[in-house]
């Protein structure tokens, strides 16, 4: 295999969106939030004041912890996703 083949497809993520060879082919408009399993284990959805954790995407290593009402630590969650270029967030449980 050519040097030249190992190296054909550029990605760049710039934390708004996804580029191939130099060409968007995702935007990063907005984070989706995940509380399928916590509402699996709780019964009920994520609300009232507490310590929450956020797994980024699907990286279950990469998980952030905020205190506050929910509402709150999750547009934070939400911003953290973002900068990282993540497009989606899970609450866990």
């Amino acid at each position: 295999m050519k040097r030249d083949e190992l190296f054909k497809d550029v990605f760049v993520n710039d934390g708004k969106a996804l580029y191939k060879n130099g060409v968007k082919i995702a935007s990063f408009k907005s984070v989706d939030v995940n509380t399928n399993e916590y509402q699996f284990v709780h019964g009920k959805k994520p609300r009232g004041y507490g310590r929450w954790a956020f797994l980024m995407a699907c990286n279950k290593q990469d998980i952030v912890f905020y205190t506050g009402k929910y509402s709150e630590c999750v547009k934070q969650a939400k911003a953290r996703a973002k900068s990282l270029g993540y497009t989606g967030i899970a609450v866990g449980a």
